[in-house]
């Protein structure tokens, strides 16, 4: 009895940690992983907000310093089923010319879920800009940034296993224009966005891994191993409130390109990457909560008018039963005194 009831437990504990686990939101926001999105939107009507760090380490004899550090937030919304509107700010980004790193750049975006998606399979396209507001641009351990207003569009692919097995996969292909007023006509510095993304969803936890990219596909002066790539390594689990919280390690795999030109700097060998995100839910879902509740009470008032109208029914049935039973037994009576006086 004692097992049964732990292994209920536990089962109960692990839907809900589950289900508070869903949807996640990305570094720069919209659902996904970490870099890579899912073709997949949030709840209409829900706010999404999340914090991230970002820290480049290395290695001076024994103790681990930091060398670039990077903190963002970043926001979701719902608009509905298939339109979310996303946002970021990076609010500190070392420079590597002073002590205290000024912002960075921030970028917003929106994602449109496609109709021909199915039950496991999602598609959709997400279109963003990236405004220049950091004081200084490319800087090291960083992606490439330019001066200029940049933006970009991704296709996205979804397919979830759950069903089946505890796995869903994310695919992206993009196109990341550096320069919006020339548009296509200076592509020696636009780059081709690539991401594929894992994620096992284990119990009350979410294991990740992820590829994502940045290539300059039209630059002679950069070979592929000289772009910045990198494969991300991550942990995201539930606490108290509606909490997400995230431990992930980026691990780089560009190849350092030595004497290269511009725009191809120094990247980041690996990072640690600490995040929260929470979940805030709009008066209108709250009213649509309020009026699910409602119709939950009437429901229930319904559910007990039923009850006593059947009550009467049946009592009105074994009323009846009697009637009839007390009937029969009497014309039995009336019969055999009948025979018997026969």
């Amino acid at each position: 009895m004692k097992k049964t009831l732990f292994a209920f437990t536990m089962s109960v504990v692990s839907i809900i940690f589950s289900s508070i686990a869903y949807p996640q939101t990305a570094y720069t926001g919209g659902r996904g992983i970490f870099r890579v999105y899912s073709a997949n939107t949030v709840k209409p009507g829900v706010l999404y907000s999340n914090l991230f760090t970002q820290s480049f380490l290395f290695t001076r004899g024994s103790a681990p310093l930091g060398k670039n550090h990077n903190l963002s937030l970043g926001f979701t919304y719902g608009i509905s089923n298939d339109v979310e509107l996303t946002a970021q700010i990076v609010g500190y980004q070392d420079d590597q010319q002073g002590i205290w790193g000024p912002p960075g750049n921030t970028q917003i975006g929106m994602k449109l879920k496609m109709p021909f998606s199915s039950y496991n399979v999602s598609t959709g396209l997400r279109g963003f800009l990236s405004l220049p507001t950091a004081k200084n641009q490319n800087v090291s351990y960083e992606p490439y940034s330019s001066e200029q207003v940049a933006w970009g569009i991704m296709g996205l692919l979804t397919i979830d296993m759950t069903d089946t097995f505890p796995l869903k996969f994310h695919s992206n292909l993009g196109y990341l224009d550096h320069n919006i007023s020339t548009f296509f006509s200076d592509t020696i510095n636009d780059q081709m966005l690539l991401g594929l993304g894992f994620e096992f969803p284990i119990a009350s936890v979410v294991l990740y891994t992820e590829y994502t990219g940045e290539i300059f596909y039209d630059n002679p002066n950069v070979d592929f191993g000289n772009n910045s790539m990198r494969l991300t390594q991550g942990i995201r689990f539930p606490l108290i409130l509606n909490l997400i919280f995230d431990v992930a390690v980026d691990i780089g795999l560009h190849r350092q390109a030595g004497n290269a030109p511009e725009p191809v700097h120094k990247y980041s060998d690996w990072k640690v990457i600490i995040g929260a995100s929470y979940e805030f839910s709009s008066r209108s879902r709250k009213k649509k909560l309020d009026l699910s509740e409602k119709d939950l009470e009437l429901d229930k008032e319904m559910i007990e008018e039923i009850k006593k109208k059947r009550q009467e029914v049946a009592k009105k049935i074994e009323e009846m039963r009697k009637k009839i039973q007390k009937e029969n037994e009497s014309k039995k009576k009336k019969s055999d005194k009948k025979n018997g006086k026969d």
